[in-house]
Order: structure tokens, then C-alpha cells, then sequence
């Protein structure tokens, strides 16, 4: 289900249920993948979650969570609804290593690319780092 949402809806806008679906699936994956130690909040409160939204731009946010995870690990999502906009926050705690072992991915580069062609200022990404948590703030104005 995870490959089959990944290559076949992409290109055209989905219902926020799919969406929100596709998140619940991809941490029930990743909690099969990790034994134990791991926290995962998930909370919605969406008004209408038949609204349409462009896919996949909720998931590099997530999928960096995962990325380090070891150990006791919290991560926190909330999807909500206000009007038409729908606000997705996560928070995870972050695992310190040393600078020669970090690596910089493509995922936050890809999204913003991909959120200014298709929500030209209509989004907002804030991304905040303190102590040993990330915090990933994503507004997005839906038509």
C-alpha cells in the first residue's frame, strides 16, 4: 500500500484522508521496523478530511523522525484544520552524533522546492532545532 500510494498518486491532488492514512501506515511500518523505545503520538482534528491536497508532503517530515531513531525516542504529530488551512506539526527528539558521522540529506530541499511550485505563497515550513528536539511547523492553504 505504501509503494502503490507513492507511485500512483502523485501527481494529482488526493482527499486529506488519504493522506492522513498513508502517515498512520508508514508509522505502523516503521514501529514493525523498531523494537522497542520508541513514542509515537498521533493526533488529528480535521474539519474535512475530503479537502484535497497535493501528496507526499506531509511524509519527508515524518520519514526524517525515523531517520535516527535509537534507543527511548518521542515523536509527536498533530494534523489540524483551520478554515483552509491545514497545519501539520511534528516534534522528535534528536540523537546527537559527531559531526563526522552526520549527513545531510535531500528531503527538506525537496520539499520546500516542491512546496513553492505547488503552493506558491501559500505555505509556511518553520523548522526549529533546541536542545534535543527538532520541531517541523507546515501550513498549507488548500483551494
Amino acid at each position: 500500500g505504501l509503494l502503490r500510494y507513492r507511485l500512483y498518486d502523485v501527481e494529482e491532488q488526493v482527499p486529506l484522508e488519504d493522506e492522513l492514512q498513508f502517515l498512520n501506515t508508514y508509522i505502523a511500518f516503521q514501529k514493525l521496523r523498531i523494537e522497542e523505545g520508541v513514542k509515537v503520538d498521533f493526533s488529528t482534528e480535521i474539519a474535512d478530511n475530503q479537502r484535497k491536497i497535493h501528496p507526499l508532503l506531509f511524509h519527508p517530515l515524518l520519514e526524517n523522525a525515523f531517520k535516527y531513531v535509537n534507543g527511548n525516542f518521542y515523536i509527536g504529530i498533530r494534523v489540524s484544520q483551520q478554515g483552509n488551512m491545514v497545519i501539520f506539526k511534528i516534534t522528535n527528539t534528536i540523537i546527537r552524533y559527531p559531526e563526522s558521522e552526520q549527513k545531510a540529506g535531500i528531503g527538506l530541499t525537496n520539499l520546500k522546492q516542491r512546496l513553492s511550485i505547488l503552493y506558491p505563497g501559500r505555505h509556511d515550513l518553520s523548522i526549529n532545532k533546541e536542545q534535543d528536539l527538532f520541531t517541523a511547523t507546515l501550513t498549507i492553504e488548500m483551494e
